[in-house]
C-alpha cells in the first residue's frame, strides 16, 4: 500500500512492472503457434526446446536467486523470469532454464560452470569487443625450429598460453552465458559492469573474440530486443501472419462491457475532463470475469489497488474519456479511450487510474463504423490490393494534376541504380552517367548507426557496381525499394549511398546541390518512415502490436440503439513518432517530392504536391499526420512553380510557414551535425524563388535584422568547429524557433532600431549557393549598451542573468529575458562576464515599451560575435526576479524602457 508521501514513486514502480510484464504479452501463444506450424519444417531453434518455455519464476524465487548471486539481474531478463518462462524456447539451441539443485540455483545447460556465478557481481570491465588471443604470439610453425622437440616444446608451452588467455577468469566476469550456438560458440548476457543488460557474443573459438550482438540498425542488444528479433524472424520463415481477428479476445464477460456515447455530465465537467461514458460494469463485475478467466478483465484488475482496498466493489464503475472528433468532411468520428478509471459513484471521482490508451477499431460493415473511424491494420504494407491502389491513386494524378508532372528540361541525376529481373532473379547495376531522361524513384529512408551500410559507391568500387551490384548484398530496406518500383513498371531508383560517391567530397557537394532536381523530378518518392535501420526492411508483415495477449472485442451501442462492437488495442508505435521522422535529411526530401509512397507503421499512404490529404490503405479514414512530419509545403507555393503574387501578405505567410519549417527541421537528429545547413539548403532553394534579395548562410536578406532574432529552444554544447556565422541558427546544434516572447508574426508592426550595411559571405562550394559558408559577416549600425552576463544553470528558461557592468546586487540588475545560444564554458556559467547588447528591433511608440536585441560577445578590432537573444517586457516576471517584489523589481523598468534611446549608434561587424 502507498503512503501519501511515496504515492508518485509507488505509481512509478507499479508502471514501470506493468510495463515489463506487457513487454512479454502474447509470446506462449506465438510460441504455440510456431510450434504448430513448424512440424516438419526446418528452423533453427526447435530441436530441443519444442517450442515450450519453462514455467515463470515467483518473485519469491527470483528474490532468493538473486540474494544467492549477491547481485540484481538486469530489468528485461528478470521481467522475462516472472512473465514468460525460466528458460526453454529461444535463439539457437534455446536458453538455459533456471533449476534449483540440492537447495542451489543454477542455469541448466550441457556445459556446467559455464558462468561463473561466485563472480558473477563483479563488473564485467569490457565495453568495446576484445579478444585475449591478441596477448600471446602467433602459434608455433615446424618449419622456425631445428628439431621436432623444440618445436614440440614451443607448441606445448604456446598451447599452455592459449588454454591460460581463453580461461582467464577476468574474460568472463560478470556474464552470464545463456545460449549455446554449437561448436563451442555461446551468447551470453552482462550482468554487472558499464555494458549492463547487453548481449554478447562469445566467440572465441573462431578466434573473433567477444563482441556485443548488434541490431539491424547497429545499435547494441540488449535482452527482450534480441529474444523477439528472433522470435519474428522464426514467423517470417514459416510464412506466419498475425491475423488479428485469430488473436482477440472476446468471451461472455467482455460482452458487458458495453462501449457507448451517453455521456455523463455529472461526471464530465469543468473540474473534470477525464472521463465522460460509464462501460457498463463495476469493479465487482470484473472481479468475477477474471475468476472465470476473462482475459480483459484480467489485465484491468493488473492496475487496480483498488482490488485489495475497496469495501463496496459493486460502487466503482469502469469508466472512461471517450471523445469525438470533427474529420476532413466535418462527420464525428472516435478512434480511441484517452484513458481509462475506475468512478466511484458515492463521492463523484476517480478512484484508481487503469491500464491505458486503447485505441479502438472496427471492420467497415459493422454498424459501430458510422462512429469508429479506425479499421484493422493491412498486415501486408504492399499487398495486390495496396499495389492496384496505388496504381489507380497514381493514374488519377498524372491525369488530373499538372503541377505534379515534372519538367524533363531539368538536369537528372548523374546516376541511377538499374532495376532488372530475369530468370527469376534480381539484377541491378549502377548507370553511369545518365545520358537521357528517364522515369525514377528516389528513395528517403533511415541508414541507420554509420556501420550498417556495407556496401556503397566510392572510388575504388564505382567500376564494379556499373557492371553488377550482387542482390543478396543490397540491404534489405534498398532491395524492398527497388521491389516497389519494378512493380510500379519504374526500373530505374535514386538512392544516395549508390548514387553518391561517399569518398568523394566534390561529388557530394554537386550532388546535394542537386537535391532539389533529384527529389523534385522523382516520378515517385519512396518513403520508409518505419524502418529505424537499411538493413530492416519495410516490406516484411506489420507488427500490429506488441501485446498479442492484449487485444479485445467489446460490444458499442450506437445512438439509435443497434448494437456493433468495437475492438481495443495497443498499437505499434501509436504514440510514438515514425523513425524518420526524427531524421533531419528525410524532411526535404519529403518535400521537394511531387509525389510521395510512404511506407509507415500502421499504413501505406499516398500523397502528391496537388493532393496531400492523400490515401491510406487503412487504418484510419485519413493519413496519419505527425507534428515532427511537416508534411507538405505551403499548396500556393507548390502549385505556382515560383509565380504566386509576392504581396506583402503573400510573403509574411511564406516567412511564417519557413519559421514553422526552420523549427521542426533543427529539432530533428544528423549523423554528421555540420551537415545542418546542408540538409536543407534544397528548401531554402524552393523558398528562394518567392523571397527577395539573398539567402545568408540560413538567413534571409530581406527579412534582416528580424531573421536575426531566432531563439535556441534546447540548449546543447557550442560545436567545437566552425560550421557558420554566429548570427546563423546554423551556427549550433539545437533546436531553434521564433515563437517564445517572438509575438511579431508580421514584422511591419515592430519597429528596426539596427541597420544592415553590408552583407559579405563566402561560399563553401560555389555549386551550392544555398549550403555551407567560410565564413559570414554583417556589418551593421546600431545602438549597442556594454553589460555583464552570467550563465545561472539553477534558473529556468535558458538560465540567464544580465547586469550593469561592476554594479553588484539587486540594484545592478537588468529586467531582461536572456536566451543564450549554447552551454557555454565553466568560466561564464560561474562568473559574471563582460558583453555587449544590441538593440535590433521594438515598439517605441507603444506604451510600455518592448524591445528585442542580441546578446553580444566583442572578438577585438570592431568584430563581435552572437551568444544569445534577450527581450525586453513591461511585466513582472518572478523567474527572473529572485525572490524581490513586485514594486522593487519594475522600478527598473522606466530606466530601462529608454535605455538604448539616448545612445550613440555603432558600425559593428557581426562574425
Amino acid at each position: 500500500m502507498c503512503t501519501e508521501s511515496s504515492t508518485e514513486e509507488c505509481h512509478s514502480r507499479q508502471t514501470s512492472m506493468q510495463t515489463n510484464a506487457s513487454q512479454w504479452s502474447g509470446v506462449r501463444s506465438r510460441l504455440a503457434r510456431i510450434a504448430a506450424a513448424s512440424t516438419g519444417a526446418s528452423v533453427h531453434g526447435d530441436s530441443q526446446c519444442r517450442w515450450v518455455l519453462e514455467p515463470p519464476l515467483s518473485t519469491e524465487e527470483l528474490s532468493e536467486i538473486e540474494a544467492q548471486l549477491h547481485v540484481q539481474l538486469p530489468g528485461e531478463y528478470r521481467s522475462f523470469l516472472l512473465h514468460a518462462g525460466r528458460g526453454g524456447a529461444g535463439p539457437e539451441y534455446g536458453i538455459f532454464p533456471l533449476r534449483k539443485v540440492d537447495g542451489w540455483w543454477e542455469w541448466d545447460s550441457e556445459l556446467p560452470g559455464l558462468t561463473n556465478l561466485d563472480r558473477l557481481c563483479e563488473p564485467f570491465p569490457h565495453t568495446e569487443p576484445f579478444n585475449p588471443l591478441d596477448s600471446i604470439p602467433p602459434e608455433p610453425k615446424e618449419e622456425d625450429f631445428e628439431t621436432t622437440e623444440a618445436f614440440d616444446s614451443a607448441v606445448d608451452e604456446w598451447q599452455q598460453r592459449w588454454e591460460s588467455a581463453i580461461t582467464a577468469p577476468e574474460n568472463t566476469t560478470g556474464l552470464l552465458f545463456l545460449c549455446d550456438l554449437g561448436c563451442c560458440l555461446r551468447l551470453a548476457m552482462v550482468v554487472s559492469g558499464p555494458a549492463r543488460g547487453q548481449m554478447w557474443a562469445d566467440r572465441i573459438v573462431d578466434g573473433a573474440g567477444y563482441e556485443p550482438l548488434l541490431d539491424n540498425d547497429g545499435t547494441r542488444l540488449t535482452f527482450a530486443r534480441w529474444y523477439k528479433r528472433w522470435l519474428t524472424e522464426v514467423e517470417r520463415e514459416l510464412g506466419l501472419t498475425h491475423s488479428i481477428a485469430s488473436i482477440t479476445h472476446s468471451c461472455q464477460y467482455c460482452q458487458k462491457v458495453v462501449v457507448n456515447e451517453d455521456w455523463d455530465f455529472e461526471m464530465y465537467d469543468e473540474k473534470n475532463e477525464f472521463v465522460n461514458i460509464h462501460l457498463g460494469v463495476t469493479l465487482a463485475d470484473l472481479v468475477d470475469a477474471s475468476r472465470h478467466g476473462c482475459d480483459l478483465a484480467q489485465y484491468l484488475l493488473k492496475a487496480v489497488e483498488s482490488v485489495k482496498k475497496a469495501n463496496c466493489p459493486e460502487k466503482l464503475m469502469l469508466s472512461a474519456c471517450y471523445i469525438p472528433y470533427n474529420d476532413d468532411e466535418h462527420k464525428e468520428h472516435a478512434d480511441h479511450f484517452q484513458t481509462m478509471v475506475l468512478w466511484n459513484t458515492q463521492t463523484k471521482s476517480i478512484e484508481e487510474w487503469l491500464r491505458p490508451m486503447f485505441a479502438l477499431y472496427t471492420p467497415s460493415g459493422d454498424p459501430a463504423a458510422r462512429r469508429i473511424a479506425t479499421r484493422p491494420i493491412s498486415v501486408d504494407p504492399f499487398s495486390e490490393e495496396t499495389l492496384t491502389a496505388v496504381k489507380v491513386w497514381l493514374k488519377e494524378c498524372q491525369n488530373c494534376h499538372s503541377s505534379c508532372n515534372g519538367d524533363q528540361t531539368k538536369a537528372m541525376p548523374r546516376r541511377l541504380l538499374h532495376i532488372a529481373e530475369g530468370d527469376g532473379n534480381w539484377k541491378v547495376h549502377l548507370q553511369d552517367p545518365v545520358v537521357e531522361p528517364v522515369a525514377y524513384t528516389a528513395l528517403s529512408y533511415c541508414w541507420g548507426s554509420m556501420g550498417s551500410m556495407p556496401l556503397k559507391t566510392t572510388k575504388s568500387r564505382l567500376p564494379s557496381l556499373v557492371i553488377d551490384i550482387p542482390w543478396q548484398r543490397l540491404p534489405r530496406t534498398i532491395q524492398h525499394a527497388a521491389i516497389v518500383s519494378y512493380a510500379l513498371g519504374i526500373h530505374f531508383l535514386w538512392v544516395d549511398a549508390f548514387c553518391i560517391i561517399q569518398d568523394d567530397k566534390d561529388d557530394i557537394q554537386e550532388e546535394i546541390s542537386n537535391m532539389p532536381n533529384i527529389y523534385g523530378q522523382a516520378f515517385i518518392t519512396i518513403v520508409v518512415s518505419c524502418a529505424e535501420g537499411v538493413q530492416e526492411g519495410f516490406l516484411q508483415d506489420r507488427i500490429l502490436t506488441e501485446y498479442t495477449d492484449n487485444i479485445f472485442r467489446v460490444p458499442f451501442r450506437c445512438h439509435d440503439g443497434q448494437i456493433g462492437s468495437v475492438s481495443l488495442v495497443e498499437p505499434h508505435r501509436l504514440y510514438e513518432e515514425e523513425p524518420l521522422d526524427a531524421r533531419g535529411w528525410a524532411m526535404q526530401e519529403r518535400l521537394l517530392a511531387r509525389r510521395v509512397l510512404e511506407f509507415g507503421s500502421r499504413q501505406t499512404r499516398w500523397m502528391c504536391k496537388n493532393d496531400w490529404n492523400g490515401s491510406c490503405d487503412g487504418w484510419t479514414p485519413y493519413v496519419e499526420r505527425s507534428p515532427q512530419r511537416h508534411d507538405h509545403l505551403p499548396k500556393a507555393m507548390m502549385l505556382s512553380g515560383g509565380r504566386m503574387s509576392k504581396s506583402r501578405s503573400n510573403l509574411d505567410r511564406l516567412y511564417s510557414d519557413w519559421k514553422t519549417l526552420l523549427a521542426c527541421f533543427t529539432s530533428r537528429e544528423l549523423t554528421i551535425e555540420s551537415d545542418r545547413i546542408l540538409a536543407i539548403a534544397g528548401l531554402a532553394e524552393k523558398y528562394s524563388a518567392f523571397f527577395p534579395g539573398s539567402y545568408l548562410a540560413g538567413i534571409w536578406s530581406f527579412w534582416l535584422p528580424y531573421d536575426l532574432l531566432w531563439l535556441v529552444s534546447g540548449l546543447v554544447d557550442r560545436p567545437q568547429k566552425y560550421q557558420a556565422p554566429s548570427w546563423s541558427w546554423a551556427a549550433i546544434n539545437g533546436p531553434i524557433c521564433y515563437s517564445a516572447y517572438y509575438p511579431f508574426e508580421n514584422v511591419t508592426n515592430f519597429y528596426s532600431g539596427l541597420r544592415v550595411i553590408r552583407t559579405d559571405i563566402q561560399l563553401a562550394s560555389a555549386t551550392a549557393p544555398f549550403g555551407a559558408v567560410s565564413y559570414g559577416i554583417l556589418t551593421l549600425k546600431g545602438r549597442m549598451q556594454p553589460a555583464e552576463w552570467v550563465q545561472d544553470r539553477t534558473l529556468r528558461v535558458h538560465g540567464n542573468r544580465v547586469r550593469l557592468p561592476g554594479i553588484e546586487g539587486p540594484g545592478g540588475l537588468l529586467a531582461l529575458r536572456v536566451a543564450s545560444d549554447c552551454i557555454e564554458n565553466a568560466a561564464v556559467r560561474s562568473s559574471w562576464t563582460p558583453c555587449f547588447l544590441l538593440y535590433v528591433v521594438g515598439k517605441p511608440r507603444r506604451k510600455p515599451k518592448e524591445y528585442y536585441g542580441l546578446l553580444l560577445k566583442e572578438e577585438g578590432n570592431g568584430l563581435y560575435s552572437r551568444l544569445g537573444r534577450f527581450c525586453f517586457k513591461w511585466e513582472y516576471d518572478p523567474i527572473y526576479c529572485r525572490g524581490e517584489t513586485r514594486e522593487v523589481w519594475l522600478d527598473r523598468f522606466e530606466f530601462q524602457s529608454t535605455w538604448f534611446d539616448d545612445c550613440e549608434e555603432r558600425v559593428i561587424e557581426l562574425i
